[in-house]
């Protein structure tokens, strides 16, 4: 394929240094050690220009969940040529690979089978609810109503049955769907849809509508999106730049050493599908937003950068509700790496399933399956920082003292829950749980009373009795057995973590992007008599009948704002991906 076809604008700039040698700075003060300083060279390279074929080529940026159902869907188009997905980690997957609790759905097999007496206007009312009234109920028409049919793509594109049903926090019914253990082996959710439509995309049959449309870039930063405005004053966008950085031995190097090459690119493109997360390791915009929060361990990896919504915002999109941060309530305490500001999620999931959560006194707080936020406020209100001091860390792994150290629940389980969540072993596996023979151990374990213990789970098991306790909690999936010589516990420290950023980009229910609106003109008018000099200030503001559409620019995912309000549903996240990913990249296309 020649570069016309390819739409690439071929103006390549190389950038080429030796990888400096990781020694300890000052020792590079050294004379005799000189040689290990870095040697940088810089070379600039000119191809012709390419010319662009209309019509032809959509770029999707970002390969999480969103950006590959964008990239299929995009690809079915005949009139598509091709069909560019760019993702700036070496792997693609995103945040979506860890997604662990599941996605929501209405009208689905799974629900069927179950005779489930769920409704779309119960799934309607419960993401409404959960974001404060703040959600564009537009969206959430799209997200719930076309729901069933993500469920459908999972299976169809990758072969993922999501036939597991649990009902998480703030749900009237089970809805959120996870796919069963596969041989007796657990698995991941999200890791389970993104590795099947990585494996669709990357090893395409020739049949198979699409095959050779796609091409994928991976370790690749975009820097720019290029802009035209038209002349009614719109904006359109016309492509991306991006960096790439590469690494290769130079053969007139006597050294050997490998070299970084770093070519930066420009895309023409018709249309480009913006899909490239969330802020939740943005420092600088958690600071600007949420100043409060900023400081919070996270459960995202340390690419949820926020580079798609600044990259959006300086082109000239509206962004809104970026001062909305859910923080999840169960982020892990790893016993080992207790102020690790990275945290393992603890799934929605073993509080749908049962999971009891209690505070360093040994009583219970909260409905565990209240909204994220709620829970969390309440964890904050009841529980204390982590010290070891208090004996707060199971079989004491941590032996050093940890001033200012998280503040920590425990998430306890039994077996029950285990049985139904076979994905606990991994996290086994990892140390983050710890399970005990019986109550007392339990209790030692964690520096409770031993009699409390008990008493707060007896007196579980009498509110599961009568179907509701003094919290509002009315779904209790299973009771927790009491008696000391035969209750095995199992016990997972938790802290408040930031998980999901709620703001971004404002999209329509097409996915398209929204313009900013204009912003405030003043005019100065001066008028003279003969005895007085009269001045005015007039401020106006055009505002047009409807919202302006960034033309050709399209969001999905994270990156977007309107979906989820002031707080997002549990289960939300995954199905917001695909629903609106797909409608990115048909319209994209």
């Amino acid at each position: 394929m020649d570069w016309k076809q390819r739409g690439i604008t071929a103006v390549i700039i190389v950038v080429v240094a030796i990888v400096s040698v990781s020694v300890y700075p000052p020792l590079l003060d050294n004379p005799r050690l000189a040689f290990l300083k870095p040697l940088t060279t810089t070379t600039t390279t000119t191809s012709p220009a390419a010319s662009h074929v209309a019509g032809a080529t959509v770029i999707v940026l970002g390969g999480g969940l969103a950006g590959l159902s964008a990239t299929i869907e995009a690809a079915q188009n005949p009139d598509v040529k091709k069909v560019i997905l760019i993702e700036k980690q070496p792997a693609l997957g995103g945040n979506s690979a860890k997604a662990s609790s599941g996605m929501n759905a209405v009208n689905t097999p799974a629900q069927q089978q179950a005779h489930s007496q769920d409704t779309l206007e119960a799934f309607v009312k419960d993401t409404v609810a959960s974001g404060k009234g703040l959600s564009d109920l537009a969206l959430v028409d799209t997200l719930t109503s076309q729901s069933s049919d993500a469920v459908a793509f999972v299976l169809r594109e990758g072969g993922v049955a999501l036939s597991v049903l649990s009902q998480c926090g703030g749900h009237t019914h089970p809805r959120t769907h996870r796919a069963p253990a596969n041989a007796g082996r657990p698995t991941n959710v999200g890791f389970d849809i993104v590795s099947a439509l990585i494996k669709r995309i990357e090893n395409m049959p020739a049949d198979a509508p699409g095959y050779g449309k796609i091409e994928v870039v991976k370790s690749a930063r975009v820097t720019q999106l290029t802009i035209a405005s038209d002349a009614d004053g719109s904006k359109r966008v016309t492509g991306i730049v991006y960096e790439k950085t590469t690494s290769a031995a130079d053969p007139k190097q006597q050294s050997q050493q490998p070299q970084q090459q770093t070519a930066v690119v420009s895309l023409l493109a018709d249309s480009v599908g913006l899909t490239t997360g969330g802020y939740a390791r943005a420092p600088d915009l958690l600071e600007e937003h949420v100043p409060h929060l900023a400081k919070l361990p996270t459960t995202n990896g340390p690419f949820a950068q926020g580079e798609g919504v600044k990259l959006a915002q300086q082109a000239g999109a509206q962004v809104i509700h970026m001062e909305h941060v859910q923080v999840h309530p169960t982020g892990i305490v790893d016993p080992k790496d207790i102020t690790n500001p990275t945290k393992f999620l603890a799934p929605e999931a073993l509080r749908a399933l049962g999971g009891v959560l209690i505070n360093g006194e040994g009583k219970r707080f909260v409905n565990e399956l209240g909204w994220r936020d709620h829970v969390t406020k309440h964890i904050f209100d009841n529980c204390s920082r982590l010290t070891v001091q208090e004996s707060k860390t199971p079989d004491g792994d941590n032996k050093e003292h940890v001033a200012g150290g998280p503040v920590t629940a425990y998430l306890l389980l039994n077996q029950a829950i285990a049985d139904q969540f076979p994905q606990l072993k991994f996290y086994m596996a990892k140390g983050f749980v710890k399970t005990y023979s019986n109550l007392d151990q339990t209790a030692q374990a964690i520096n409770v009373d031993s009699a409390q213990l008990r008493a707060t789970l007896e007196q579980y098991n009498a509110y599961a009795d009568s179907g509701s306790d003094i919290f509002g909690k009315t779904l209790f999936p299973t009771k927790f057995d009491t008696d000391n010589a035969t209750t095995a516990v199992h016990v997972v420290m938790i802290t408040p973590s930031i998980h999901y950023t709620m703001g971004g980009v404002a999209i329509d229910s097409q996915a398209r992007v929204q313009a900013a609106p204009p912003t405030a003109t003043t005019s100065t008018t001066t008028t003279t008599t003969s005895t007085t000099t009269t001045t005015s200030t007039t401020t106006t503001t055009t505002t047009p009948a409807t919202t302006a559409i960034f033309k050709g620019l399209y969001a999905a995912g994270e990156v977007t704002g309107g979906v989820h309000g002031a707080n997002r549903l549990a289960g939300n996240s995954l199905l917001e991906c695909v629903v609106f990913g797909r409608i990115a990249g048909r319209n994209a296309a």
